[in-house]
């Protein structure tokens, strides 16, 4: 599997457990999938395979 079929499967699995959460339990997995987002695909990095640990 190549890294944007996992990173799609990713999303959905992610937004199918989101479905069944609180508003409170969406926001803290949201702050933390954006903290996540930030570290390791900062704005600089172009988006592409060549991402360091891909």
């Amino acid at each position: 599997m190549n890294a944007r079929r996992i990173a799609l499967d990713s999303v959905i699995m992610i937004a199918t457990i989101a479905m069944r959460l609180s508003p409170l339990e969406r926001d803290l997995l949201a702050a933390s999938l954006m903290t996540l987002h930030q570290r390791f695909w900062p704005r600089d990095m172009p988006d592409n395979e060549d991402r360091p640990n891909s």
